[in-house]
């Protein structure tokens, strides 16, 4: 369990290119949202596979289609990256004007 956390980047493709890298984004070199992990990088997926680790990838993947490091899961369940814009499913609340 986690007892304390933060996040090493405020935007969602740098954040998570950090997390699957174990490096700070400007090692990646994602600083904004669309950008790709340079294939000379290690992502995890290919790190714990060359350990003969079986991978999986549960969740959304908010690095473009480009960034082909989902290759690397053996398994994969979650969402693609969406074009259109998320509806919350709850309804929006009047305005109190």
């Amino acid at each position: 369990m986690f007892e304390e956390a933060c996040c090493n980047y405020p935007v969602r493709s740098p954040s998570r290119a950090s997390i699957f890298t174990s490096r700070l984004p400007h090692e990646t070199e994602v600083m904004t949202n669309g950008q790709s992990i340079p294939t000379r990088i290690p992502t995890m997926g290919e790190i714990f596979r060359a350990g003969s680790h079986k991978t999986a990838y549960a969740g959304k993947w908010h690095l473009p289609k480009s960034f082909d490091g989902m290759t690397a899961f053996e398994k994969i369940a979650g969402e693609a990256p969406q074009k259109k814009k998320w509806t919350p499913p709850w309804p929006r609340l009047a305005s109190s004007n």
